[in-house]
């Protein structure tokens, strides 16, 4: 099942060094489409409204291969209804 979101945050706190991280090429106000796995988060870019952010500048997609656990996602995206 999708899950449509809206990035409120481009970065997320990693608790292993403190820093912030980027996640694919996200950016804020941008709504994007997900699926979630035992409590990881898989970016949909194919199914995302603004699949434009993952797309080169031949129009190919270009979207990593990595979700995101709860916690990173939750800091970064809110659910939309």
């Amino acid at each position: 099942m999708l899950i449509l979101v809206k990035c409120i945050k481009e970065t997320y706190t990693w608790e292993g060094d403190g820093k912030q991280h980027k996640f694919s090429n996200v950016k804020l106000g941008h709504v994007y489409a997900f699926t979630e796995t035992c409590g990881t988060y898989w970016i949909d870019a194919f199914a995302s409204p603004d699949k434009k952010d993952f797309e080169n500048e031949d129009g190919f997609i270009q979207c990593v291969k990595r979700g995101l656990e709860k916690k990173y996602f939750n800091e970064m995206f809110e659910r939309l209804k």
